[in-house]
């Protein structure tokens, strides 16, 4: 994937794709091992089968044909190997395309309502009614805003997958032809066990074999060298972040209906809520999904706390109430792992003066991180499978 390309990818694509990079490097370096491997026992061979006597020679020729008949079943182990994380991405494929798909009906369900919502909010009787149908049609718009964001960072994964899926392949038919190179040596050292042709002969077979592992190691170098690069140009596209407990205030405005006493009335509550942080901008992020999610459940906490609810459960302001607003207020403590939203302290303000104050002690849980949730967010910051397990838990 072009460097380009590889700066739109989101944080948790960018981490993916450094993850199967480091597989495929990893498995270009075991059989980088195994080529020197059998390139320096194919040295050791030339050396020994230069040895006058012929029965010493006929002995060393066997043990490498019986090694090279252990080394087959560790080839089909390889290519099991690759062949199942072929078959992977094949499934994360499939299931990338049916989660398009699926959301894409999502969507299309979402319009239809915002459609029967936007006429509601037009034609209904009851202000209240037109009101609660357009706030509805715009949740519902943020909600395919939301939904066609991700479709296009899922298409991006896809098309990544689908490039994995080419390496795989690729791997896995260089893999088979060692195996098949192997059987064929088998059968050219058999060979020479019958017919024992004479010793120049063999050393010539042996160093064509030998050229051709070097220029299969040396393929092998520049392709991990390539690799290297490219992994270090995915990590330094990585941002250093950390996980925050971060203060927000969500608030509403109140004027007075009284004209003979005017007055204005801020209601206000403190809430602690997750969020990543830059440590090198210090910038904190808002719209990652939980952080988001969180958000929205202290926002519903703010009506039900000032009993703006009417009798469906349904938000209702009173009258002359602005809607309410969110505002960081300036504190954040880091965290090992995503704590969830807590609701610290809440005030109603008149006219500069604090009329009422009430702190939660200790503060109330309002909303409940899931371990999927902690999971993808310490993925997120760049934290690996077993750290993770290890600040968790199994």
């Amino acid at each position: 994937m072009a460097e380009d390309d590889l700066s739109k990818l989101s944080r948790e694509e960018l981490l993916e794709e450094i993850r199967l990079e480091e597989d495929h490097l990893r498995e270009l370096r075991t059989a980088l091992v195994e080529a020197e491997t059998r390139r320096d026992e194919l040295r050791k061979t030339i050396e020994e089968e230069q040895l006058p006597r012929f029965e010493e020679r006929v002995r060393r020729r066997q043990a490498r044909i019986e090694e090279l008949e252990r080394s087959l079943p560790e080839y089909d182990v390889q290519i099991a190997r690759f062949e199942g994380r072929a078959d992977d991405i094949e499934k994360r494929i499939a299931e990338r395309e049916a989660r398009i798909d699926d959301r894409e009906k999502r969507i299309a369900e979402l319009e239809e309502s915002i459609a029967f919502q936007e006429r509601i909010a037009a034609t209904a009787l009851s202000l209240i009614t037109r009101e609660i149908a357009r706030r509805v049609a715009e949740i519902l718009s943020r909600s395919v805003s939301r939904l066609r964001g991700w479709q296009t960072r899922d298409r991006r994964a896809l098309t990544a997958l689908r490039g994995w899926r080419t390496r795989y392949q690729r791997l896995l038919g260089e893999v088979r032809g060692l195996k098949a190179w192997a059987r064929r040596r088998i059968a050219a050292l058999r060979g020479w066990q019958v017919r024992e042709e004479p010793q120049v002969s063999r050393l010539e077979i042996l160093r064509k074999t030998l050229a051709e592992l070097e220029v299969n190691i040396a393929g092998l170098n520049e392709t991990i060298e390539l690799e290297e690069i490219r992994l270090a140009k995915k990590k330094e596209l990585l941002p250093p972040l950390e996980i925050i407990q971060s203060k927000i205030v969500i608030f509403s405005t109140s004027e007075s209906l009284d004209p003979s006493r005017p007055y204005t009335r801020r209601f206000q509550i403190f809430y602690n809520v997750d969020a990543p942080r830059d440590t090198t901008t210090g910038d904190i992020d808002y719209e990652y999904p939980l952080t988001a999610d969180e958000l929205d459940a202290c926002t519903e906490d703010f009506y039900a706390r000032w009993n703006w609810i009417d009798d469906a459960g349904n938000p209702k302001l009173p009258p002359r109430t602005t809607e309410p607003d969110w505002a960081e207020a300036g504190e954040y403590e880091p965290t090992e792992k995503p704590l969830g939203a807590t609701c610290k302290e809440l005030s109603v303000i008149e006219e500069e003066e604090e009329t009422y104050y009430q702190r939660i002690t200790p503060p109330e849980l309002v909303y409940r991180v899931t371990r999927e949730e902690a999971e993808d967010m310490l993925r997120h910051i760049g934290l690996k499978d077993d750290e993770i397990k290890e600040i968790l838990g199994e």
